[in-house]
């Protein structure tokens, strides 16, 4: 994969901006017209759902006589399932209820910007690309305006800003190495899975000491602020089995409704059998497959790397969905997740047959997993496991690499 700098002209700008664009204007037709049904599958019957359980429990510790924060601070009696960060931050701007719609729109762009940062990013650093310009766009479009993308809009997520922060983790220079980690650090107490994130730091292991003192910092913030939260939070997330994806995916999915199930369904088990699937997966790939799953890593992996650019967003947002994925259950708006991987593979310079394999891996989950027809999903899901295996082994692969050459190095 090469790399350089093409200078962009108005028009190529605008194709480039198309998708975000695209997914800006049904956005808009959505707030005006006052229905999400069209895009997300289960809109609730307040928008920006997500968004209220913040500005819920924020009214309640502004206005006492409400009465203490309860469950009657959330519109539909959710426990606050967020890091206190988010909650001190609304306390602190005096935010309430009534700020919700202004918040949920602000986010939706913030949302356009993160696309644009990152499809700017990525096109104009490539040098040829298999598809014409209408066929490329056209699977930008495709990619940006799939359903995670409005899922995420609706809800108002502020994992919106999340996205945001490890796409500027992602393309920020070495250089701006402190930068880069303040980001991190404070993505990481946001919400708790971007720490892994700290994997970028691999590029600059010839700066040893710094890289350890980076960690340090990271680690005591992380334990300071966040750490002592994580079991309240996971306690208080739930998640519907057929709108979400991850390691335990099935097991909520057999677990569903839990009240049915209870005894087989805690939190142990449900940790347990989820490495047990992918373990399983794993097994029957390596008994029928394994020589065509060897030769989809090589591909997958060909298609990824290439540049440092290239291998830092691999690094960044590979390591970042795969530990989304063990630790459990994510809403399948955390899919976007994997749209920096798939413009990436947009990029490659590897075989034409490599590079629209890995595209069909990386588009099919994403329409699959989040859909009316429970089959489909599943076949979705099945298919993030593989995608789980082939993102994780290839950063891994890259992980060795930086080794190998730090070690040449020194």
């Amino acid at each position: 994969m090469n790399w350089v700098s093409i200078k962009p002209n108005f028009k190529a700008s605008l194709l480039v901006a198309l998708p975000a664009l695209m997914y800006l204007s049904l956005c808009v037709v959505s707030i005006l017209a006052g229905d999400w049904k069209p895009l997300v599958r289960i809109a609730l019957d307040q928008t920006y759902g997500d968004l209220r359980m913040i500005t819920g429990y924020s009214e309640c510790l502004l206005k006492p006589e409400i009465g203490r924060m309860s469950l009657a601070c959330d519109p539909w009696g959710r426990d606050f399932n967020y890091p206190k960060v988010w909650l001190d931050l609304a306390y602190f701007f005096q935010v309430t209820s009534i700020d919700t719609n202004f918040l949920g729109v602000s986010l939706i762009f913030i949302l356009l910007i993160a696309f644009l940062v990152l499809l700017f990013n990525l096109k104009y650093c490539v040098m040829s690309s298999l598809f014409s310009e209408k066929t490329d766009t056209l699977i930008r479009v495709i990619i940006v305006c799939s359903p995670p993308s409005f899922f995420l809009a609706e809800r108002g997520n502020v994992e919106i800003i999340i996205f945001l922060l490890l796409i500027t983790i992602a393309f920020l220079p070495l250089r701006f190495f402190w930068t880069t980690v303040v980001i991190w650090i404070l993505a990481s107490n946001l919400k708790i899975y971007p720490i892994i994130a700290a994997i970028f730091m691999l590029h600059n292991l010839e700066k040893l000491r710094k890289v350890i003192l980076a960690l340090t910092l990271g680690g005591l913030v992380f334990s300071t602020f966040t750490a002592r939260q994580l079991q309240d939070i996971s306690a208080a997330s739930d998640y519907f089995s057929f709108d979400s994806f991850g390691a335990q995916i099935f097991t909520r999915m057999f677990c569903y409704p839990q009240e049915i199930t209870k005894l087989y369904c805690t939190p142990p088990v449900q940790a347990i059998s989820g490495l047990i699937t992918i373990l399983a997966v794993w097994i029957v790939i390596q008994l029928f497959a394994k020589v065509l799953f060897k030769e989809l890593m090589n591909s997958f992996h060909n298609t990824l790397s290439g540049s440092r650019v290239g291998n830092k967003v691999l690094l960044t947002f590979g390591s970042t969905f795969a530990l989304t994925f063990v630790i459990g259950t994510n809403w399948d708006y955390r899919l976007v997740l994997l749209y920096p991987l798939a413009l990436l593979v947009l990029n490659s310079t590897s075989k034409p047959k490599e590079i629209k394999q890995v595209l069909i891996l990386f588009i099919a989950p994403l329409y699959l997993s989040y859909n009316e027809w429970v089959p489909l999903q599943i076949l979705g899901d099945v298919v993030l496991i593989v995608l789980f295996l082939l993102i994780t082994s290839s950063v891994i692969r890259e992980i060795k690499e930086l080794f190998f050459i730090y070690r040449v190095k020194s």
